[in-house]
């Protein structure tokens, strides 16, 4: 009634009257009810604000991709027109707006720093409280170099339980009004398709993608080209949205170096936030097993001191397989190994996979023959 009050359940849609959705769940008896409720309630509420404010939200991200090619203060006109390509892909339904709040960037004597704007969230961030929490305003060294750029994305390190209980994703617009430099921060999910489509079809993505090809000389029609495509189309979806193109470059190119040749390679990279770091690791595949992931696990969590990891690994037919870490820690120290450290756990994991190698558990002669040969040519 217009009280709120449910007076009936019909089984079939009324001409009028509002449709709902029931869940039925089944809860331990001995949870605590209470906190339970306050819980559901939560989520709910956030659920609540993430859906009134999405037309908003979307409308926003729209307009900042109509202004940012005319602000010339901001990024050079190809990464003004590639980042408006990218908003405007968010908005055809590849992101799902959770929320958003407006910063202040300002440039000091020592750096830059942010303060957010009381009063401009929407979504789950119209709370002030909650969105520190959820979009931190520390800047990390790597950071400084991030608000050259009209648009990055990264990852938050509180976990949300809308839409899927992850980390959302984040997209910070930067655009200048009034003589200040705004950053602009969405909190949301790349949708299921921007995780399957074609690496080709993503705006910046693409741009990425595209550089280390022309840089590298190899055309999509080449034997080296296609090799680097099936190595970025598998690529941690990710990391292609997150990292810049120097690291990207250097992974495609070491693990091209190696593609004939069975040995491992780790490459590591530090959120601009210094919220965690991640991990790829490229290893024979034939040695792979979850022994060795684990142990890999093991040894990184050793360099960075990380107590909280997840993980995937891809194995194809492809002669290296690959593990992708993300390694975070509870009191957000998690330490970024140095040059000389990250060629060390290099070597750490390869003395390991001496010891796990294939069922005849080739001894260090051995494995130095196959580290040396392609792998068409070993037996």
């Amino acid at each position: 009634d217009d009280d709120g009050t449910l007076t009936q359940i019909l089984d079939e849609e009324p001409e009028a009257g509002q449709g709902e959705s029931w869940i039925r769940i089944a809860v331990d008896p001995a949870a605590d009810p209470e906190r339970l409720r306050r819980r559901v309630v939560g989520v709910l509420a956030d659920v609540r604000a993430a859906v009134d404010d999405w037309q908003p939200m979307r409308r926003s991200i729209i307009e900042l991709a109509d202004r940012l090619p005319e602000d010339t203060r901001i990024g050079t006109a190809d990464e003004r027109d590639a980042a408006a390509s990218f908003l405007r892909w968010l908005a055809e339904d590849h992101l799902t707006f959770l929320g958003c709040r407006d910063h202040v960037v300002e440039i000091g004597e020592d750096g830059p720093t942010v303060r957010a704007l009381p009063g401009t969230g929407l979504g789950v961030l119209r709370d002030d409280d909650a969105a520190e929490a959820i979009t931190p305003l520390a800047l990390g060294e790597e950071h400084r170099e991030e608000i050259e750029h009209p648009v990055t994305v990264g990852k938050s390190e509180q976990v949300l339980a809308v839409h899927r209980v992850t980390h959302p994703d984040l997209v910070a617009v930067r655009y200048h009004d009034a003589g200040r430099l705004i950053e602009r921060r969405y909190a949301g999910q790349f949708s299921s398709t921007a995780y399957t489509s074609s690496v080709l079809t993503i705006p910046l993505v693409a741009d990425k993608v595209r550089a280390i090809l022309d840089e590298g000389g190899w055309s999509t029609r080449s034997h080296s080209g296609a090799i680097v495509m099936r190595l970025l189309e598998t690529f941690p979806r990710d990391e292609l949205f997150q990292a810049p193109l120097d690291h990207l470059r250097q992974v495609v190119t070491r693990i091209l170096q190696l593609a004939n040749q069975l040995r491992t390679a780790v490459f590591l990279r530090r959120d601009p936030g210094g919220r965690f770091v991640t991990a790829l690791v490229y290893l024979p595949r034939e040695r792979y097993t979850t022994s060795v992931r684990r142990q890999v696990e093991r040894l990184l969590r050793e360099a960075t001191g990380a107590d909280r990891v997840t993980f995937t690994a891809h194995v194809s037919d492809e002669p290296l397989a690959r593990l992708y870490y993300v390694l975070r820690s509870s009191d957000g120290a998690v330490t970024m190994p140095d040059a000389a450290a990250e060629e060390r756990l290099d070597d750490d994991i390869a003395q390991r996979l001496l010891r796990v190698g294939p069922s005849d558990r080739p001894g260090p002669d051995r494995h130095r023959h196959l580290t040396a040969q392609p792998a068409s040519g070993q037996q």
